[in-house]
């Protein structure tokens, strides 16, 4: 047709279909952006400080272990899983390597060679409360309703307590009882300290930091505004939700955007279920807070529907006439049926 008008024409799609394929491939995208600019710029920095690439792959190791153990759990108890929630757990590498870091610091930065299992029973408290309150954090998420949140919580609720006790049992094996820092990451180590010392000497100039911070809530938190739809994390893309607007503005006055979705045991549970969906919407229609709906009520009602139906119409005394004269009226000739 575009042929036969020499290009003149153009091609207008609709469909909650195309919206939902640029939206999982606009999630994929952020997903992989994400991940790689998090792993290269914690690997990025991590090399800038410690100079060693050996170093750099035992601190990926917790992290790694946690994402493969979390994988396969998931995979054995929830299976199928689905990418976002893997897309996710890659995402714990920049939570996650902070335990082998920790250590990899303290052991680097020892005053004398130690054997690292010492190195870490020292921090070992440290290292459990961190993971333990991240692993807290996370396991709110799986008290959420919606499956694919719950998911996430959950995946990275294991993937932080694999990398913990990665950390805290197999770490020390691959550490030499002398790691010695760098120059610039010894001289950063001596900055910070000072720093720290600094700030015990003059503790009471810190006390506006926390002044701050509750002036900053109390202007902010009137402020918040609360969302609890997903749908509005994703954002459309505008030129798509145009091109659906015109199109279904132009073939139907209904909005095929909006829907009502039942769940039901089988399929006639699953009528019965329209048919109450459909009181619902037609009182919201009398009431004027919809223009107008479509359902598959008028055209297949439930089974005991249709028995009232069929029991009101036979009680009619006069139903002969009734349809003799319907059809009549309707141009047949008298008594055709």
């Amino acid at each position: 047709l575009d042929a036969e008008a020499n290009g003149a024409l153009d091609l207008e799609w609709s469909g909650v279909n195309r919206i939902a394929v640029v939206s999982e491939r606009s999630m994929r995208d952020d997903v992989n952006r994400i991940s790689v600019v998090s792993i290269l710029g914690v690997g990025a920095l991590f090399f800038f400080l410690f100079r060693s690439w050996r170093s750099l792959l035992v601190a990926m190791f917790p992290p790694f272990a946690g994402v493969v153990l979390a994988t396969a759990l998931s995979v054995a108890v929830v299976s199928p899983l689905h990418a976002v929630t893997v897309g996710f757990g890659v995402a714990l590498v920049g939570v996650a390597i902070d335990y082998p870091i920790h250590v990899l610091n303290h052991h680097a930065l020892a005053r004398e060679p130690i054997a690292a299992w010492r190195t870490l029973s020292s921090i070992r408290p440290s290292l459990m409360l961190g993971a333990a309150t991240t692993i807290v954090s996370f396991s709110a998420l799986m008290q959420t309703d919606l499956p694919g949140i719950a998911e996430m919580g959950a995946f990275a609720s294991v993937g932080i307590g694999a990398a913990l006790l990665t950390t805290l049992f197999a770490l020390p094996a691959f550490l030499r009882d002398r790691e010695p820092a760098p120059l610039l990451h010894r001289r950063v180590a001596v900055a910070l300290e000072r720093a720290v010392q600094g700030a015990r000497r003059h503790r009471r100039p810190l006390l506006l930091l926390p002044g701050a911070f509750v002036l900053l809530s109390l202007f902010g938190v009137p402020r918040i505004d609360w969302v609890d739809d997903p749908a509005a994390l994703t954002l459309l893309d505008r030129d798509l939700a145009a091109e659906d607007e015109r199109v279904r503005a132009a073939i139907s006055e209904y909005d095929g955007a909006r829907f009502v979705v039942g769940l039901a045991a089988d399929a006639d549970a699953a009528l019965a279920l329209n048919d109450a969906v459909w009181r619902e919407v037609s009182a919201a229609i009398e009431a004027g807070e919809l223009a107008g709906a479509r359902s598959l009520h008028a055209l297949l009602p439930s089974v005991a529907h249709q028995r009232r139906s069929a029991e009101a119409w036979r009680a009619q005394p006069d139903l002969a006439e009734r349809i003799d004269r319907s059809f009549t009226n309707a141009g047949f000739a008298p008594g055709a049926f």
